[in-house]
């Protein structure tokens, strides 16, 4: 099932609601006394005036003054709306669905408005536009409506800022497994009928005579914590989203097998990853992987609350690890390793100053190290309590992974989430984790280190990169995804930089400095961006497959569809990475490949996964990673269609079978059977 994640494009809406007066309000249409006519200003995307929308108190009406003639480039910037108090109907409703200013002036001048009415504004985030300017009562003020609605009160006193009477208890419900259904309740005046709306779906209740509601909400998706809710009453709209219930450590699993923690608690932070998912104790050898582990848990777990440690001329903190006592022997290359690998591949390790190593000797052989704690992270728990306030935004951006997303969409949801939040910017702890999760603020060192840490908390192996791109020094990220390595670059972000292999013309501009004893090389191919796609539709399979062994031994795979004659069709040759074949076209619908040999665990295993999902599990508590002698492997293939990565079909007619594939991917699979 493939997600779809709801990005919602607000537009910039100006909206007057006739709505009645509450106890409190200003009468309407109260006499006016030496009030100057307050006024919105907006500037256009290259700073300028564009458009002025005044509230004349004279003549009762809406003036708009064309100031420039573009608001920016967007064709669809916002949307003016008046409504009847008396009847809630929209009396005007009109967009600004040109960049032109003039068109949109002409529209809406001349519209009347009433003491007691409410304005709205909401501006779209992707026209570029700014938060306008509103001058009332001889006060200048920035309103604050990217994005969101921000609603003011039409008084004889100018434009007052109005919060809706729409309250909404806190809907905390995630976080132990996939939720579908919820219930809304929060309190409003008596008798109000109260909609939420949830993805295109929307479910209303009345508020009783104390004001109370509760609405019960689906959403088959699944909510997350960007799944917006709009509780609104009338034409007021309060945005809510899902929060995740008030627990520590809430445990969490994907189909691909990945497990991580959201709300850690201080003791999963302080705990180490597991080697399978660094890279840098494949480097190092048996005796200095004992060492590294016992550094990286006693780093981790560095308090100075006691102010008991030894320091150094600058006031670093020395903290001297002792390998003698726990048999540990390593040679000065192996001490120097470790220091150096620490500080690359664990990202928590801020804390560690990044200078060569200082190991202590008994003869040729390290018997001890010490290693300098500074950063602004040396004095009492301070690492500690900087590692908590990073948590906030990590669990954040963790919570966006459904448990049936394929591992594509996971890296995809993480990186575009991530950018997002992170500005480029050369601030305290810009290099590391503190600026990407406390200020949300980094360099390219900082975004690297960041999205290092997101994957690894996600059991995803990869490492910091350091090197020249651009014309000048830079910091990017390798990951690992079914022992294929891939270039991924969040700080110039986007597509472009999703999983990068050896192939993208993107990757010829990142010149790579041997930070490592061994660098990975990347995969021959790149994966597609669309593959990690939560919103991209399923594929079906109109046509027949078929396949053969050939006398000569080789195997043929054949599409026939001669309705799309024109489609694009490949076959995958792996279901956990990324491997695509081209199928040739005949020009009248028959698309075909010939593989070199049958399918045979010695033959494919280059190029085919062999590992069914009925023997997963079993292989994995036997610690195997290959297939008993007895059994026959079976191999096993997807298609893609038009750049299409998720297909359905026929079962029964085409010899396929749905399937969750190891990296997550459900679909229409050609299982066969090597003889």
């Amino acid at each position: 099932m493939i997600k779809k994640l709801i990005i919602r494009a607000l537009l910039l809406t100006v909206m007057i609601f006739h709505y009645p007066l509450e106890a409190g309000n200003v009468a309407a249409n109260a006499e006016i006394t030496h009030v100057e006519n307050p006024y919105i200003n907006f500037l256009n995307i290259w700073g300028g005036n564009s458009l002025k929308i005044t509230f004349n108190y004279t003549t009762m009406k809406i003036e708009a003054d064309a100031e420039s003639g573009n608001f920016g480039d967007s064709e669809n910037n916002f949307t003016f709306m008046t409504i009847s108090k008396s009847t809630g109907e929209a009396l005007l409703n009109e967009s600004a669905n040109s960049k032109y200013v003039s068109q949109f002036t002409q529209k809406i001048n001349d519209t009347g408005f009433s003491f007691g009415d409410i304005m709205a504004l909401n501006i779209n985030p992707s026209s570029g536009l700014r938060n306008p300017t509103l001058y009332s009562s001889g006060s200048t003020s920035t309103t604050n409506c990217i994005g969101k609605i921000q609603y003011f009160a039409i008084t004889p006193n100018g434009l007052e800022s109005y919060t809706p009477h729409i309250n909404v208890e806190p809907l905390q419900i995630l976080g132990e497994g996939l939720v579908t259904e919820a219930t809304v309740k929060g309190t409003t005046l008596a008798g109000n009928t109260v909609s939420v709306s949830v993805n295109g779906q929307t479910f209303s209740a009345v508020a009783g005579a104390d004001g109370q509601y509760t609405i019960s909400v689906s959403d088959k998706a699944g909510f997350t914590v960007a799944t917006p809710l709009i509780v609104s009453v009338g034409e007021f709209k309060v945005e809510q989203y899902p929060e995740l219930l008030p627990k520590i450590n809430l445990p969490q699993e994907t189909i691909t097998g990945y497990r991580y923690m959201l709300n850690a608690g201080l003791n999963y932070l302080t705990s180490p990853f597991p080697d399978e998912i660094l890279y840098a104790t494949t480097l190092l050898s048996p005796e200095a992987v004992k060492a590294w582990d016992l550094v990286y848990r006693a780093l981790l777990n560095y308090d100075n609350t006691a102010n008991s440690y030894p320091r150094d001329s600058g006031g670093n903190v020395i903290l001297y690890v002792d390998y003698e006592s726990h048999g540990i022997k390593i040679t000065d290359n192996d001490a120097q390793m470790i220091q150096k690998y620490l500080v690359r591949n664990c990202p928590r390790m801020f804390l560690l100053k990044d200078w060569g190593a200082s190991p202590v000797y008994d003869g040729p052989v390290v018997i001890g190290q010490n290693f300098h704690i500074g950063n602004s992270a040396q004095d009492g728990n301070d690492f500690q309590q900087q590692l908590l306030q990073t948590e906030a935004s990590v669990t954040r951006l963790l919570s966006l992974v459904q448990p049936d997303m394929s591992i594509y969409q996971i890296i995809q949801v993480i990186q575009v989430n991530y950018e997002s939040m992170v500005t480029y910017s050369d601030l305290n702890d810009s290099s590391d984790i503190r600026g990407a999760f406390i200020t949300h603020t980094a360099i390219c060192g900082g975004y690297a280190k960041g999205y290092e840490y997101l994957l690894q908390r996600l059991g995803i192996e990869n490492i910091w990169v350091e090197g020249h791109a651009g014309g000048g020094l830079h910091a990017w990220n390798f990951v690992n995804l079914y022992s294929n390595w891939y270039l991924s670059d969040t700080t110039w972000g986007g597509k472009n930089w999703f999983l990068d292999g050896a192939d993208s013309p993107f990757t010829q501009n990142h010149e790579v400095m041997n930070i490592y004893e061994k660098m990975p090389a990347l995969a021959k191919e790149s994966v597609p961006w669309g593959i990690g796609d939560p919103d991209q539709a399923i594929a079906n399979l109109t046509g027949i497959v078929d396949y053969g062994v050939n006398p000569e031994g080789t195997l043929t795979i054949t599409y026939e569809d001669r309705l799309n004659i024109n489609s694009s069709v490949q076959v995958n040759l792996s279901t956990d990475g990324y491997n695509p074949i081209d199928m040739s076209n005949d020009g009248h619908g028959l698309w075909s490949v010939t593989l070199p040999s049958p399918p045979s665990l010695n033959s494919m295993a280059e190029f085919v996964s062999t590992e069914p999902a009925s023997l997963c599990k079993a292989i994995s508590a036997a610690g195997s990673t290959g297939r008993p002698a007895t059994e026959t492997p079976p191999a096993y293939f997807y298609f893609t269609i038009n750049n299409q990565y998720y297909t359905s079909g026929d079962i029964k007619t085409n010899h396929l079978q749905h399937e969750i594939m190891p990296n997550g991917m459900n679909n229409a699979v050609l299982r066969l059977t090597a003889g």
